[in-house]
């Protein structure tokens, strides 16, 4: 998963377009992210991860997305529901706000429909989600990851960061998860999209619960736990779908 460098002297064809890339059309020192990265996919072909050869910041990865070279990647991003009138407007607030925009990031470590996470220089997790971390505005609580740093990309965006800890999700114990599923039950809260269910068999979804350094699970996707009291919005996603329809970008 590492950028290789651009090479004019061998042009790379999109197998979708047909035509010679028109990124050799355009300076050679520029960030072009379709090239400059190594990209990860799970089987179902959706994004996995996306490293960099070497960091770079995040306004620099969100201005590339949001290039006209970039189309392969657009639709790449596009099958995760980022439409590219979204990456646009999150580049544009990036340029603006130097203190999120300038982080350093090696990789993209993760990539729902909401949210887009980072691996920083530094090793944190920086994410970037549309609407609030928490669902309904809910309060922090102890069975969340703990937030080192958070704010809006502006004042009045619908963009939020987030700076977390990035935990391990490799020695992880289903019987580990299942009792801190108990414990965020007991607490007046409904769990959802936590496991999976293969053959009539319970399979924990470990993705969304990872260990920190203080030797602790937690949640990492604060949207698995919703306030009992709090009505649960439905097909979310397919909402998304449907504006994403309206927009005309589908």
């Amino acid at each position: 998963m590492n950028i290789l460098p651009v090479n004019p002297y061998k042009p790379i064809h999109y197998t979708h377009l047909n035509k010679t890339n028109p990124i050799f059309q355009s300076k050679y020192d520029e960030f072009h992210s379709s090239y400059d990265v190594k990209i990860e996919k799970y089987n179902s072909g959706r994004i996995k991860s996306i490293q960099y050869k070497y960091p770079v910041t995040t306004a620099s990865v969100f201005k590339n997305l949001a290039s006209k070279h970039e189309p392969f990647m657009q639709a790449q991003f596009l099958a995760h529901l980022h439409s590219p009138e979204e990456i646009q407007e999150i580049s544009s607030l990036l340029a603006d706000n130097p203190e999120i925009g300038n982080i350093k990031v090696k990789s993209l470590i993760g990539l729902g429909s909401y949210a887009y996470v980072f691996e920083t220089e530094k090793g944190l997790a920086l994410k970037i989600t549309q609407g609030p971390h928490f669902p309904a505005n809910r309060p922090p609580a102890d069975f969340d990851l703990p937030i080192l740093k958070s704010g809006k990309l502006a004042p009045n965006s619908i963009y939020h960061y987030f700076i977390e800890e990035i935990v391990r999700q490799d020695n992880l114990q289903d019987s580990e998860i299942l009792h801190l599923v108990k414990r965020i039950q007991s607490q007046g809260y409904d769990m959802v999209d936590f496991y999976g269910d293969y053959e009539n068999k319970i399979i924990f979804k470990h993705k969304q619960f990872g260990r920190a350094s203080d030797g602790k699970v937690y949640l990492l996707d604060p949207g698995c736990a919703i306030a009992k009291n709090i009505k649960k919005e439905s097909n979310s996603i397919v909402k998304r779908i449907l504006n994403l329809i309206k927009k005309g970008t589908r």
